[in-house]
């Protein structure tokens, strides 16, 4: 073996060694995170509509409302403005069936009001058993009086395969300051996962060994032989045409007459 071949084998044999499933001239695989598909779950997320979400019964019923909205002219208000601080649950809720995929997530928009604030109060999200309205998560809880809109979001996948009743609600205590909190744009999104598509990379490059142009030799073509057969001389003789027998009658002899 050549001092350049046996350079080109041994690079050869260290690269299968330190990176395997890499060969030369074999592009190595980059595989980006799978892509999402996602449906929403709900019903009237933008609250322009008056279907899908239902109001809980309370001395300060919730309801939707034209006063503050992130798109397009309506949201949904929650708690005490203006009145007397009673002490109540305001509420809306929508019950959905949770597909079997790979992931669920909520997202919404909040505007929190309390005046003055007053913690004891509530503004809160929850995950209810649709059958027996026990909580099986509470999502959020806050006493806030941002005045501005904001985006919460939260994965909810421990859920996926379930039937569950989201509850947004605002509790106030009866006493100190009112609290109520406006909501729009609410989605529930059930995800799946696409499959990956494969990006192809730069291959790492090996040299190629310069193969060693083979000698051939031209074979010669050998000349055939004509045989030419010697014909073996026929000698024909003549058959001699035989001579006819002429017979020849034998004369009756003439009797002596004595």
């Amino acid at each position: 073996m050549t001092p350049s071949l046996w350079k080109i084998w041994l690079l050869t044999a260290l690269t299968a060694l330190f990176l395997p499933g890499i060969t030369a001239g074999a592009a190595p695989i980059d595989r980006k995170p799978a892509q999402l598909t996602c449906l929403n779950l709900l019903t009237n997320s933008n609250m322009e509509t008056n279907t899908g979400w239902v109001f809980g019964p309370s001395p300060a019923p919730g309801g939707y409302s034209l006063d503050r909205f992130v798109s397009p002219v309506r949201s949904a208000r929650l708690g005490i403005l203006t009145g007397p601080n009673v002490n109540s649950f305001s509420s809306m809720r929508q019950t959905v069936i949770v597909p079997a995929v790979d992931q669920l997530r909520l997202r919404l928009a909040v505007y929190q009001l309390s005046q003055p604030l007053d913690p004891s109060d509530e503004q809160e999200i929850r995950i209810l058993d649709p059958v027996t309205n026990g909580t099986l998560r509470q999502v959020w809880s806050a006493a806030g009086n941002d005045a501005t809109w904001k985006t919460l979001q939260f994965d909810l996948s421990d859920f996926l395969g379930q039937t569950i009743t989201l509850y947004i609600n605002v509790r106030n205590n009866g006493s100190g300051g009112v609290t109520a909190m406006y909501v729009d744009d609410v989605v529930l999104e059930a995800c799946s996962a696409a499959a990956p598509t494969p990006t192809p990379t730069s291959p790492i490059a090996t040299d190629t060994p310069t193969p060693t142009p083979a000698v051939v030799t031209a074979t010669p073509t050998p000349t055939p032989v004509v045989v030419t057969a010697t014909p073996t001389p026929i000698v024909v003789t003549n058959t001699p045409t035989p001579t006819p027998f002429i017979v020849t009658a034998t004369p009756t002899p003439t009797p002596f007459i004595v």
